[in-house]
Order: structure tokens, then C-alpha cells, then sequence
């Protein structure tokens, strides 16, 4: 009977209940960790693949790059920049291409003075807007020259949490960038 009332009396037994109270809280906060982490990734590598798209945008055209022609000047098709350029860099992270949407440009993009700005949207996946004679804003040091014109790429992917609830755990991230044009 004494072991009894030791045993009641001990604090052995709160060990285990505090351990079964504060271990679902841990975990829970390190899974938290994790898939906050892998949203900083998908972020990162959107944005790196819009950097590139931009670029292959801004570039010049050559015969077999695929150039679109007739637009002056000639730039690549948004359909080559998506599957060549920006695909597979999203691949490569492990990011799935055929939930990237196309989003359109922000109301402040300004068209270069003097020519139309084009925007296109890519009709394969991943879902891409290319925007052509883009005045990037930056102040040139010598009053008569012209403004800097680019290009820009954006997009969007919807981040989901798993096991969240329903439209609480989903992040819009989206993916943009601008590249001067090259001559």
C-alpha cells in the first residue's frame, strides 16, 4: 500500500503528460519550419526563372534561335522562353509547371517612348506573360539619351500548404522581372 501512495505522489507521471502535451507542439512548429522553407525555395527559383525568361527576352535574335519575326525587332516567342528557359529551371526545383498561371502586368509598366509595348502570354505550360519595350525607369546620366527599354516576364504559382484548412493555407507567389534590352 505504501508503493501505492508513492507512486500516486511521485512526479513521474507529470513527465509523460507534460512530454504528451509539448511534443504535437514541436513537431507541429518544425513541420511549420519545413514547408515554410521549401515556400522560400519555390519562391526562390521562380524568381530566378523570371530572370532568365527576361533575359532570353531582352537578348538578340540570331537564324536558329526561333525568333518571332515580324515584330520590330524580332523577339523570341513567349511559347520558347516558357518551355526552354523557364521550365526547366522550375523542374529542376521540383516546382509544378502546370499550376504557374500568367498574371498580368502591373498598372505601372510604361511603354517606351516611341514604341508600342507588346505584351504576350505564352499558350503552353507553364503560363508565362512576356512583356516587350518595357521602360524600365532608370535614370540615364546624360539628359539626351534615351530612356533604357527591356523586357519583362511574369507569373504566378499558387503555394499550398499541406494539412492546412481550406483557403488559409495557400500563398500566391508570384514571379517577376525586368532585363534591359541588348543591341
Amino acid at each position: 500500500m505504501r508503493d501505492w501512495k508513492k507512486i500516486i505522489r511521485g512526479s513521474e507521471a507529470t513527465e509523460i503528460a507534460e512530454a504528451a502535451l509539448v511534443l504535437p507542439l514541436l513537431l507541429t512548429l518544425l513541420l511549420g519550419i519545413l514547408w515554410l522553407g521549401r515556400a522560400y525555395n519555390v519562391y526562390a527559383a521562380m524568381n530566378h526563372a523570371a530572370r532568365e525568361g527576361a533575359r532570353a527576352a531582352a537578348g538578340p535574335c540570331c537564324a536558329t534561335c526561333g525568333c518571332t519575326a515580324g515584330r520590330i525587332p524580332p523577339f523570341y516567342d513567349p511559347d520558347q522562353i516558357a518551355q526552354q528557359v523557364i521550365a526547366p529551371i522550375l523542374t529542376a526545383s521540383r516546382v509544378n509547371t502546370s499550376q504557374i498561371t500568367s498574371v498580368s502586368p502591373p498598372p505601372n509598366v510604361v511603354a517606351c517612348p516611341g514604341v508600342a509595348l507588346q505584351c504576350l502570354q505564352s499558350t503552353v505550360s507553364p503560363s508565362i506573360t512576356v512583356c516587350q519595350n518595357v521602360d524600365l525607369g532608370i535614370p540615364s546620366p546624360n539628359p539626351p539619351v534615351p530612356p533604357v527599354c527591356g523586357s519583362a516576364v511574369y507569373f504566378q504559382y499558387n503555394f499550398t500548404f499541406p494539412y492546412a484548412p481550406a483557403g488559409v493555407g495557400t500563398i500566391p507567389l508570384t514571379g517577376e522581372a525586368t532585363s534591359r534590352t541588348e543591341q
